[in-house]
């Protein structure tokens, strides 16, 4: 029971990444209200919509220094670090092998990061 609690928990957090939209490259600006320039980039991107950012975009916030990283949760993260050994030698074997939010497939077979020893 616990581990289904633990897995429903993950899958909701990770829903919740889904919405998470990461801007690069834009400069920071002292006294800027990052939600308006979040607005601005998109109005420029999909010209048209502006209006309607208003609503969409909830929250906006600057993050510290670049990271190399996907939009991950935690406790995703901590589950591919843990598994990347497993994917790096089956990708050095030949074998196809990826990610898919907390687990790796391997040739079509699934690897929990707790399952792995």
């Amino acid at each position: 029971m616990n581990t289904t609690l633990k897995e429903e928990v993950g899958a909701c957090k990770r829903y919740s990444w889904r919405w998470t939209l990461k801007l690069h490259g834009v400069q920071e600006k002292d006294g800027e209200d990052v939600r308006d320039v979040v607005i601005k980039v998109l109005g420029n991107v999909v010209p048209g919509v502006s209006e309607r950012m208003e609503d969409a975009v909830d929250i906006a916030h600057r993050l510290g220094p670049r990271k190399k990283d996907e939009a991950l949760s935690p406790e995703d993260r901590v589950a591919r670090e843990k598994l990347w050994p497993l994917v790096k030698k089956a990708r050095d074997e030949g074998k196809k092998a990826s990610f898919r939010g907390s687990f790796a497939l391997i040739d079509g077979k699934r690897f929990d990061y707790v399952s792995v020893k």
